[in-house]
């Protein structure tokens, strides 16, 4: 059979796993933490593209984002990420209107300021979605800039848990 690989990595600099273009992570262990303290744009895992997710498990963590794409599609898998300002976020490139998409999967996203957040829509049509987000007033588990949030479930044990939401125009 295959035989699944495993990154795991830990830097101090400011960006930990990074791709300039589409990435997808069909299974396996991704892992990827910065650990710098001196500026809040920092990144677990960053791509500059759309990063794709059908399985495994990758985990991102930061000072900053702890996983941040241009488009962020997730079908399956276990996906996490924490930062100071977003854990999950579809925002890379930030004049770009671009969407998170979740179909499956167990995704939890923790940010002091946004859990899950993107730069366009999030839509989530299944899989078990936790998003924790800071209490102050622009702050939310689950935030969409310029687009819509639409949550909806596939199978009985699908549940989405959110602090709460917050819809960005303007």
């Amino acid at each position: 059979g295959q035989q699944e690989g495993a990154i795991s990595a830990t830097t101090s600099a400011s960006i930990c796993i990074y791709f300039a273009g589409d990435v997808t992570i069909n299974g396996g262990i991704v892992s990827a933490e910065s650990t710098n303290e001196t500026t809040n744009s920092c990144y677990g895992i960053l791509v500059d593209g759309t990063l794709t997710i059908n399985g495994g498990t990758v985990s991102g963590k930061s000072n900053g984002q702890g996983i941040c794409g241009s488009t962020i599609i997730i079908r399956d898998g276990n996906v996490s990420g924490t930062g100071s300002n977003f854990g999950i976020s579809s925002a890379a490139i930030p004049t770009v209107i671009n969407p998170l998409l979740i179909t499956g999967g167990h995704v939890c996203g923790v940010g002091d300021k946004y859990g899950i957040d993107a730069r366009g829509d999030i839509n989530i049509t299944g899989g078990q979605i936790e998003a924790t987000g800071g209490t102050d007033e622009d702050c939310a588990g689950m935030s969409s800039g310029d687009g819509d949030i639409i949550l909806g479930w596939t199978n009985p044990t699908d549940y989405i848990l959110a602090n709460s939401y917050y819809v960005k125009t303007g």
